[in-house]
């Protein structure tokens, strides 16, 4: 008899163990399952900051004449005054030619915008050119189209003028 009243003390002893692991098992995996929700919660508070482009650029319209103004505008996503770097606009008629380029510091809240006449000796034919803005490893691009294209009498200056920028300019 000694030993079943001892083998009924172990099992009540094994089953208020199992409860308590069981219990324990439970505040774990609700615990787990807390924390992991909570992680996907903050990961969705911030993605809205991080669909924004590290750069980005835009014209004003979608196409241009010879001669037109082009109005570049941007921004740039966690820029500091304190960058010594400058932001690069390049552009590149249907051919892939280079036919404009220009640097800039952007304003102390990473904005920007300057302007720039479409045309030129080096605008030579009509199509899709691309806009292409540069700062640091980052760059973006966009797109506009150029009516103009060369004319079949080529520009000549005179003898006391010098083309620069696809203009006679007095010497």
């Amino acid at each position: 008899m000694v030993n079943f009243y001892f083998i009924k003390y172990i099992n009540t002893l094994t089953r208020d163990l199992k409860m308590k692991m069981r219990i324990r098992g439970l505040l774990a995996v609700a615990l787990l399952s807390i924390s992991l929700l909570s992680y996907g919660a903050a990961s969705n508070t911030f993605a809205d900051s991080h669909n924004i482009p590290p750069i980005s650029l835009s014209v004003e319209f979608p196409s241009y004449d010879d001669g037109d103004l082009v109005n570049v505008s941007g921004s740039i996503r966690d820029y500091s005054a304190d960058d010594s770097m400058g932001l690069v606009i390049k552009v590149l008629s249907s051919n892939s030619n280079t036919v404009f380029v220009h640097q800039l510091v952007p304003n102390s809240d990473g904005e920007f915008d300057f302007s720039f006449k479409a045309g030129g000796p080096l605008w030579r034919d009509a199509g899709q050119y691309t806009v292409e803005a540069f700062f640091g490893s980052n760059n973006t691009m966009t797109t506009l189209v150029y009516t103009g294209g060369a004319s079949d009498m080529p520009v000549t200056c005179g003898p006391d003028q010098d083309m620069i920028n696809g203009e006679c300019i007095d010497k």
